[in-house]
């Protein structure tokens, strides 16, 4: 179609270019006025088109540097569908390269996070130690030297940082404290992640990157001097008359260590530690030369802003509801109910007071082994920090309708290692219940409870309620790359 105030072109192909202002000589047209005629023109060399004369008048006067409508035209489409030029590919290589090695560094960290919290909790030192111990059930108990049939017995210990008390910890804390604030700091790194991701907020992805970075330099000086202490030649310093002593928390004193063997937990602690630094690194140097990915439509781009009662507000997060009271309950279940239960008369125990066994105990006895690949203390506190902080973050995302594939993606983790866990559970609630005396619980007749019911019927709940966020965020993407394509 014509533009108008422009000749109409014909097809390359079958009439030559035809100058801005001069008309097509074919037989059938009128003839031009005296002052728009056109003027005869020179022969031109192959390849080159002659300049349109400008027109007589003050009105049709355009600058010189002005282009025709024709020459735009075909400057404008060759831009957006020709081929790009070389230093326009140049930029967009770059910009990928960026734009990979972000994700690259975002990657690197989640897996140092990932990786150290096995490293934390897995054998740093295999020691032999004298401990005070007597006979109970069969089972040896650690005693006080003061104490009847107490006897010196030599035993094998497990050791990492969180058993001797993480010692940076452990003078400023007390046991007790230095026990809870590692296992809650060996988790910290790895709930950080999620946020690391968020290319939609930048200065929320800065301001975790920030805090991640001083995470892994205090798991870095921990763990240093941890690796110093375990690393020592205990059997020289035991051969000179001079036992070294360490406290050990899973026995609650101090023993004397007569020789030890570095586990692998001190190695992976140290791959963990790099790979995060790698990942630091690598996020500051593409976020300094602009290669986080940034979008330009809003985080509810997908989302109706109508905040018109709840029927609204539930149409505007479909799922949200369910997965929200799917958490709440695995929250009461998990951590407030029983997961087995002694001599109690109320079977299964929903409401009323009874002794029973709490999650933290029945994943204690669901990791327990002889050989450890892994401490069983990691379920005291550091599992249900991990899960309750993670169960938090989800919710709070989810009700300021921050929905996107970032966000599924976490919460399905989530329910992924929360059901591991409550299978872990479980399964110690179980042997609680066969074997009692084995780990040293209180004697009598010993069920399972409500606990693990509620868990599973909440995690169920979670997945029913994740597959339309998962729809929702797949709509928000797409609108989103349409936002951005769109500019």
């Amino acid at each position: 179609m014509p533009v108008p105030g422009q000749a109409e072109q014909a097809p390359p192909s079958t009439a030559p270019f035809t100058p801005t202002g001069v008309a097509p000589t074919s037989g059938d047209t009128a003839p031009l006025p005296a002052a728009q005629a056109p003027q005869p023109t020179q022969a031109m060399p192959p390849g080159l088109l002659p300049t349109p004369p400008q027109p007589a008048g003050p009105a049709s006067s355009l600058p010189a540097s002005s282009a025709s409508a024709p020459e735009l035209a075909s400057a404008s489409v060759g831009s957006s569908s020709g081929p790009a030029s070389p230093p326009r590919r140049a930029g967009l290589a770059s910009r990928r390269a960026l734009a990979g090695g972000w994700h690259l560094g975002q990657g690197l960290a989640t897996l140092g996070a990932a990786l150290f919290v096995f490293a934390a909790w897995a054998t740093w030192a295999t020691a032999i130690a004298l401990i005070s111990v007597k006979v109970t059930n069969g089972v040896f108990v650690p005693c006080s030297a003061t104490e009847t049939g107490c006897q010196q017995h030599t035993s094998v210990l497990y050791l990492n940082p969180g058993e001797m008390g993480a010692p940076p910890l452990l003078g400023a804390f007390g046991a007790s404290g230095a026990f809870f604030w590692w296992s809650v700091l060996t988790v910290v790194g790895l709930l950080l992640c999620p946020f690391l991701w968020q290319a939609a907020r930048p200065w929320l992805s800065r301001l975790a990157l920030g805090l991640y970075t001083l995470w892994a330099l205090a798991m870095t000086v921990i763990c240093a001097r941890a690796g110093a202490i375990l690393t020592q030649n205990f059997g020289a310093i035991a051969a000179h008359g001079a036992a070294q002593t360490l406290y050990v928390y899973a026995i609650d004193r101090t023993v004397a260590i007569q020789s030890a063997q570095v586990g692998p937990g001190l190695s992976l602690a140290i791959v963990a530690l790099a790979l995060a630094f790698a990942g630091v690194a690598l996020s500051i140097v593409t976020t300094l030369a602009g290669g986080a990915p940034v979008t330009t439509a809003p985080i509810t781009a997908n989302l109706s802003q109508t905040t018109d009662g709840r029927r609204a507000a539930r149409a505007i997060l479909p799922g949200a509801s369910v997965v929200t009271l799917g958490l709440v309950l695995w929250v009461w279940g998990f951590f407030l109910l029983p997961w087995a239960t002694v001599n109690c008369n109320q079977t299964p125990l929903l409401i009323g007071v009874c002794y029973g066994l709490p999650v933290s105990s029945a994943l204690q006895i669901g990791m327990y082994s002889p050989l450890p690949t892994i401490d069983s203390y990691i379920g005291v506190y550091a599992i249900g920090a991990l899960l309750l902080l993670g169960a938090i973050f989800i919710a709070i995302t989810l009700w300021r309708r921050a929905i996107n594939r970032t966000l599924c993606l976490w919460a399905t983790l989530w329910l992924l290692v929360s059901f591991a866990f409550a299978l872990v559970a479980s399964h110690g609630a179980a042997l609680a219940v066969e074997h009692p005396a084995s780990y040293t619980l209180e004697a009598g007749v010993w069920r399972g409870d409500s606990g693990v019911l509620v868990v599973f019927l909440a995690l169920l709940m979670i997945l029913v309620g994740l597959v339309p966020l998962w729809a929702v965020a797949q709509r928000r993407s797409r609108r989103i790359a349409a936002t951005d394509a769109g500019g």
